[in-house]
């Protein structure tokens, strides 16, 4: 049912230009969940990982052309017994995340010589797969 719809309404993602700056910037919004139950606290995390134009606080504003390299939403490996502890570990998941894509960013806008490069990436990808199977 879900399918036949999907083919029906065929829809896209554009991805609109990053110009107007010279520089980008990743940006990092990440949100949890928590309930607590008797012996147990159960909570979730979710962040989007975007990748924005410009570097200065101009350009960090709610309405500026950003893409999306990376979305998620799990639960925190954990266990958390207040909201606090589950928002502060859904940060901390989020921004390693985030350093591993930063690291991917920076050897890309770099450009090291096309082989190296290649070898470069498949580590890292491989690396991010790692991570996100835990």
């Amino acid at each position: 049912m879900i399918v036949r719809w999907v083919q029906r309404n065929p829809r896209k993602l554009v991805y609109c230009d990053l110009s107007g700056s010279d520089t980008t910037h990743l940006r990092v919004v990440t949100d949890a969940a928590f309930k607590k139950e008797e012996g147990k606290g159960h909570a979730l995390r979710g962040s989007i990982h975007l990748r924005a134009r410009g570097s200065t606080s101009e350009f960090f504003r709610a309405d500026s052309v950003a893409h999306i390299l990376e979305y998620l939403s799990k639960a925190i490996r954990h266990v958390s017994r207040s909201t606090f502890a589950a928002e502060l570990l859904a940060s901390c998941d989020s921004v390693d995340l985030g350093i591993l894509i930063n690291l991917m960013l920076h050897e890309i806008e770099k450009a090291l010589s096309p082989k190296v490069l290649r070898a470069t990436c498949a580590i890292r990808v491989d690396m991010l797969f790692r991570w996100h199977s835990k």
